[in-house]
């Protein structure tokens, strides 16, 4: 995907997480019998209405959508998979500590009062 494309998506993902209060809503679509491979989808919910994520998520390329089961395919185990696919498109959105800062939320991580500048830690996840 060219470079001007990644970044009009960047933009349209930051504007519906501040729409959606800052949270992304996981699902769990498949697991792999050997327990090493997963396909969730990310959603964030905007005055109710679920908004599907997962399409702008596959384009920043980072996850790659799984066809057959309409998600985003990850890999791993051993922790929770939709934290750090959360963690990482956030992460890809806010990738500079001056970037985090700027959006002001204080999230007191480690008893910190200060805007957070870790990028990663913006977005909220939970499971649906």
């Amino acid at each position: 995907m060219n470079e001007n494309k990644q970044e009009e998506v960047k933009k349209t993902l930051r504007e519906l997480f501040r729409k959606g209060n800052y949270t992304a809503y996981t699902i769990l679509r498949h697991v792999s019998s050997s327990g090493m491979f997963r396909v969730i989808d990310v959603y964030t919910i905007i005055d109710n209405q679920p908004i599907f994520l997962s399409g702008y998520i596959a384009e920043l390329g980072q996850y790659k959508r799984d066809k057959k089961r309409d998600g985003l395919r990850t890999s791993g185990c051993g922790m929770d998979m939709g934290f750090d696919m959360v963690y990482t498109t956030s992460r890809q959105l806010w990738n500079t500590k001056e970037e985090a800062q700027s959006e002001n939320i204080v999230i007191g991580r480690n008893g910190d009062t200060q805007p957070e500048t870790d990028g990663g830690y913006l977005i909220k996840q939970r499971w649906l």
